[in-house]
């Protein structure tokens, strides 16, 4: 449950208007970080680390001059993670052409959002320290993917940052907010997968034909039986994560979880599939899309109707419709037959006149 669910009407006003009021402040150091336009500018640095200052500020006065408020740490800890949040785009926006410096910004924001949730216990902190690990893989995905090299390397990065996610905050109270995180990022990660790899293979199929009918041969089949391998393994490894998802939903009570999955058979496995079964896509799609899901409802099906004993209910009110129940027949344990309580037996100790037996008449006296 939320901590905030306790909070009277007004407090949660004034935490949701500082939320929102951080959110638009940190709206213009994102417009401010834009116009750099990946460039070293005065006013747009001064402006972008203004507002860092401010938030900061804030989260200071909320937590120090504020802290008989309820909600005093949960406020300071959005204001930090904002602040944090700033600081890393404040030294990124100008220099990000440099090779260390996301490395460096990078590990800075998962070192402070760490902290700071250490310090405040604010689950804010850990959309930081997210953040930060997210600009991290990113720049080693571009790194180590070559241009030879298909999407799917792009796809694992991701599969494995949001694993890592999920597990470093497992063990804290933010758990729920690192694991939709985590599970939203490995989605992101085979959403541009599948689509990137389903555009470049149709450009490259339609290049083929273009070259095969020119006479020219076909000299980029290998490349798009990579592609196709490459979007084959997104529909498997999408597959898996949205039925590990669906079983977090089911761990976690969560309803989050279950969204994703449900975005991620959407979105990324009906595009994944789309790609790769050019030829007859309906059939192919109705096959395997349709399969699985239906062996996943009738398995749910006979789940439940094993656990109720295959009784149907009766909508009208009546007799449930179906075998009788397993087990014995209920109703009102055995015992003796309803009636008066006896009496006391004669000669125990309380009993009244009217309980005592009749006795035998005194002898007349003697005649004089």
């Amino acid at each position: 449950m939320h901590p905030s669910a306790g909070w009277p009407f007004r407090d949660r006003l004034r935490a949701g208007a500082t939320t929102f009021g951080g959110a638009m402040a940190f709206a213009g150091l994102l417009l401010a970080g834009e116009l750099t336009g990946g460039e070293f500018k005065w006013k747009t640095f001064l402006v972008m680390a203004g507002i860092t200052v401010v938030l900061a500020v804030g989260c200071a006065v909320w937590y120090v001059a504020l802290a008989a408020v309820p909600h005093s740490r949960w406020t300071a800890s959005v204001l930090g993670a904002f602040a944090v949040k700033g600081i890393g785009l404040t030294i990124l926006a100008p220099w990000s052409d440099k090779d260390a410096v996301p490395y460096l910004v990078g590990f800075g924001m998962i070192a402070l959002g760490a902290a700071g949730y250490w310090f405040l216990r604010g689950s804010a902190f850990a959309f930081a320290a997210f953040l930060g690990a997210f600009i991290v893989a990113n720049k080693f995905a571009g790194y180590i993917t070559g241009d030879s090299d298909g999407p799917l390397m792009y796809g694992l990065v991701m599969l494995v940052l949001g694993l890592a996610v999920a597990a470093a905050g497992w063990r804290f109270d933010c758990r729920d907010i690192t694991g939709l995180l985590g599970g939203a990022v490995a989605l992101y990660g085979f959403v541009v997968v599948s689509t990137v790899g389903t555009l470049v293979a149709a450009f490259a199929r339609g290049l083929n034909q273009l070259s095969s009918e020119l006479g020219a041969g076909s000299a980029g089949v290998e490349g798009v039986r990579d592609l196709d391998n490459d979007l084959i393994a997104t529909f498997i490894l999408t597959l898996l994560l949205s039925l590990a998802l669906t079983a977090m939903y089911a761990y976690s009570h969560n309803v989050g979880y279950l969204i994703l999955a449900v975005l991620g058979a959407v979105q990324v496995l009906q595009v994944a599939l789309a790609g790769v079964a050019t030829e007859h896509p309906l059939r192919w799609g109705t096959i395997i899309l349709c399969g699985i899901g239906g062996l996943l409802l009738v398995a749910a099906v006979v789940d439940q109707a094993r656990r109720t004993g295959y009784v149907m209910p009766n909508r009208s009110g009546g007799a449930p419709v179906g075998g009788p129940p397993q087990g014995p027949p209920q109703g009102p344990p055995p015992g003796p037959p309803p009636g008066p309580p006896s009496g006391r037996p004669p000669g125990q100790p309380g009993q009244g006149p009217s309980d005592q037996p009749p006795s035998a008449p005194p002898p007349a006296p003697p005649s004089p």
